[in-house]
């Protein structure tokens, strides 16, 4: 188990929904180190800096990693695009990252409603309502007349 980065990362699960936190930061750190390419605890680090330690660069920067690691994680980038928003990132490169990455945002009605929202911020409203009109949104429970706001970042 020493050298089994999957068992740390589950480890690290484990310990973060007990509510122990630095165990769990520690145990995803391990499992980072081990894993190389292994983009899940990089994206759970990142939640985690975030959220646990108030540490916003290392929060970004470990979530950027994740993302570069797999660029089809749309999960990721919504997450990734939160954080964003959180930190005051301009709107324009929001944008630009969700654009570079339409095949993510086709499969999140929420990246689809960020990049909208964006669009409209940015004052390219007939864009934004092309966006709108061309998209075929996904019903959910408890979501009626609302777009669903994420719950990742504090």
């Amino acid at each position: 188990m020493p050298g089994d980065f999957r068992a740390w990362c589950d480890i690290g699960n484990l310990l973060y929904s007990k509510r122990r936190y630095g165990d769990a930061i520690r145990a995803w750190e391990e499992a980072r180190d081990l894993a190389g390419e292994f983009a899940q605890p990089r994206r759970n680090l990142g939640l985690a800096y975030f959220n646990q330690r108030g540490d916003a660069d290392a929060a970004w920067a470990s979530l950027k990693e994740a993302f570069l690691l797999n660029l089809e994680d749309a999960r990721v980038l919504y997450e990734l695009d939160q954080l964003a928003k959180r930190l005051n990132h301009e709107p324009e490169s929001r944008l630009d990252r969700l654009q570079a990455h339409p095949r993510c945002v086709d499969r999140r009605d929420d990246l689809a409603i960020e990049q909208i929202t964006l669009l409209n911020q940015l004052g390219r409203h007939e864009e934004a309502f092309e966006l709108l009109l061309g998209r075929q949104f996904h019903p959910w429970e408890g979501g009626e007349g609302k777009p669903r706001l994420s719950t990742c970042f504090r």
